[in-house]
């Protein structure tokens, strides 16, 4: 007599009741509703899984034990016609991200973890992970420059290394208007402006009143002016930085553009010149 051999789709056209850990069929289980289909619920299920971080055989090997219970090496090889090497491999990424567990040595025996477990787990992971890449990588966005066409926004640190990088550049003229913004950042640009005009470089300056020494200002020849909280540098008649203080926030930051726009350059130019020219 010949051996019938007959192929089913385990996990397509036979239903296995849940609880049940022999991988039987009980035909006095309901049909599935109508409208719905093994092959539908199962494809659900599995792009389920690859949205959680599976591989799309390692979705096929939790699914089908989640059908057949504790399964060996063997079983998993033998109904989906992957050799026991790579179901092995398969079994150890499936540990290793913790949707499976080993339940016996000899003979070796899988079982799979309740997924909510998993997922609650997975999801409790993810929400710190969240948390920490927000608090790490947030600051370093917002200080970023931001290029739009022919003008560089920035803000707070970077825009004070972006006015010290362009006074430091300078190789003829240096025109600047320092705000009342922290009187820090006032003193530093100062310094600044002297070492230029100490290295032979024309500096202009318009400064706060009571802000900056008085050696500074003669030094500088600077005019003492009271401006609005905006300030203005000028680089070789080339570049210019405009900024000021952003208070849309919990606190003030500062916020400026760089450009090397022409028009843009020319015109402040006229801008500080008029301000220069005028008695403080």
């Amino acid at each position: 007599m010949h051996p019938i051999v007959i192929t089913v789709s385990f996990l397509e056209n036979v239903y296995i009741p849940s609880g049940r850990k022999d991988g039987l069929v009980n035909p006095d289980e309901p049909k599935e509703p109508d409208g719905e289909t093994e092959e539908t619920g199962t494809e659900e299920v599995l792009h389920a899984l690859e949205d959680m971080g599976l591989e799309r055989e390692e979705a096929d090997v939790y699914r089908l034990l989640l059908t057949k219970g504790v399964s060996t090496v063997g079983d998993i090889s033998q109904y989906l016609s992957f050799s026991r090497t790579k179901v092995y491999g398969i079994f150890d990424r499936l540990m290793s991200k913790g949707w499976v567990k080993k339940v016996s040595e000899a003979p070796r025996m899988f079982a799979p973890v309740d997924p909510e477990k998993v997922l609650d787990l997975r999801r409790k992971a993810v929400s710190k992970a969240y948390k920490t890449a927000v608090g790490a990588l947030k600051p370093v966005y917002n200080n970023i420059p931001v290029k739009m066409s022919e003008i560089t926004v920035v803000r707070g640190l970077e825009a004070f290394k972006r006015i010290e990088e362009m006074i430091k550049t300078a190789e003829h003229e240096v025109k600047v208007v320092a705000t009342v913004v922290p009187q820090s950042i006032v003193e530093k640009i100062t310094d600044l402006l002297v070492e230029s005009k100490k290295a032979g470089l024309d500096v202009k300056a318009i400064l706060p009143p009571e802000l900056v020494p008085q050696e500074a200002v003669d030094f500088l020849e600077a005019s003492i002016q009271n401006v609005p909280n905006a300030g203005l540098l000028i680089i070789d008649g080339r570049q210019v930085y405009v900024g000021g203080l952003d208070t849309s926030g919990t606190g003030a930051d500062m916020v400026g553009i760089v450009t090397e726009n022409q028009a843009l350059v020319t015109f402040n130019n006229i801008l500080f010149d008029s301000l220069y020219s005028c008695e403080g």
